[in-house]
């Protein structure tokens, strides 16, 4: 079963849990400066930025748009496996 995708006003709701692509989030901490470096821990570093959120209603996203949302999910997946030990388990 996938992972579900909130749109529309939902996804401004306390709780629900946003996904970035890589480029905005390289781009919000400036190229991951050091100098933004919050600290560093054994799953790897914590950078400060600031991402511009758009507030328009996401229903009528195109292809492309849909396009990365599953892969922003896949990678997710990939990522909290229950197989991955280095990971602590979270709830919910």
């Amino acid at each position: 079963m996938g992972m579900p995708i909130v749109s529309g006003a939902l996804r401004w709701l306390p709780g629900i849990s946003r996904v970035f692509r890589y480029t905005d989030v390289k781009q919000a901490t400036g190229n991951f400066d050091q100098s933004l470096m919050l600290g560093k821990g054994g799953l790897g570093a914590v950078y400060k930025g600031t991402i511009q959120i758009s507030t328009t209603d996401g229903d009528a996203e195109d292809d492309d748009g849909q396009r990365r949302r599953r892969a922003a999910n896949v990678a997710v997946k990939k990522f909290t496996r229950k197989d991955n030990r280095g990971l602590p388990r979270l709830p919910g």
